[in-house]
């Protein structure tokens, strides 16, 4: 997705997140394109994996690694 997204942020002292923003598909696709998809992302510390043929599963996006 590429784009804007209209936000329609509410104006004044609203110090709360529209619910809106939670649940916006256009808004969560662009999120997964911009953030998640375009640059490496951290998933665990070498730590977690002191061995060899050790490894660790988590979910980044709609894809379980």
């Amino acid at each position: 997705m590429t784009g804007s997204v209209d936000l329609d942020w509410p104006s004044g002292d609203i110090t709360r997140v529209p619910y809106r923003l939670y649940t916006d598909e256009g808004l969560f696709e662009r999120e997964m394109e911009r953030i998640f998809y375009a640059s490496w992302a951290y998933v665990g510390l070498e730590a977690e994996i002191p061995n060899a043929w050790d490894y660790i599963t988590t979910m980044i996006g709609y894809y379980a690694s």
